[in-house]
């Protein structure tokens, strides 16, 4: 594995760069502007959060993220994966065009930056689930991804509210402007599945 650079830190994280394609400092203000949405005391043992280009491809799903839980020795680390998050974004074979480069940069600045701002608090989430669980829940993954799905939809949804009430609207909008991205993307997770 390539190691990462770190970048700098936020909020006393590590934000650690293990990117190649994407320019990291850009997505930088994403990951800040979810971090400022958590209490402080949520963030404790959360050592590093690492960007990634893709999601390791021994995983067994096309993940948007992932979350290792702090130990004795090291914290905690959740990892994004911007190319999953983004719906496939990155060109798989041939370079893209002006007006494609151009519809992918909207679309970052639009629904992506809020997909990535969602992920990074739903491992937030998991590392919480930790934090607050027993002994005899702590190995409970149905409890830990339900606790980080409600847990990223409570602050998300505190911390865009307009998102939250006409959430019909954007999924909508969504769903008409980015329906061959949508189509891409399911199709790449359901042969990820197979495999």
């Amino acid at each position: 594995m390539t190691k990462g650079i770190n970048i700098g830190q936020f909020r006393s994280v590590n934000i650690v760069d293990y990117t190649h394609a994407f320019d990291i400092e850009f997505f930088r203000r994403y990951i800040e502007e979810a971090l400022t949405c958590v209490p402080k005391e949520h963030l404790k043992s959360v050592e590093n959060i690492n960007i990634y280009d893709e999601c390791p491809s021994h995983f067994p799903v096309v993940a948007r993220g992932g979350h290792y839980p702090f130990t004795e020795e090291e914290g905690a680390e959740l990892d994004i994966y911007l190319n999953q998050n983004l719906g496939h974004l990155l060109p798989e074979n041939h370079p893209k065009g002006k007006l494609s480069r151009f519809l992918d940069a909207v679309f970052i600045r639009t629904f992506g930056k809020y997909f990535i701002i969602h992920t990074l608090l739903h491992e937030l989430g998991h590392h919480v689930y930790n934090l607050k669980a027993t002994i005899q829940t702590k190995d409970d993954d149905t409890a830990s991804e339900n606790f980080a799905e409600q847990y990223a939809n409570d602050i998300y949804n505190k911390t865009y509210p307009l998102h939250h009430r006409y959430y019909w609207l954007f999924n909508g909008l969504y769903h008409l402007l980015y329906w061959r991205r949508i189509m891409k993307d399911d199709e790449i997770r359901r042969a990820k599945k197979a495999v």
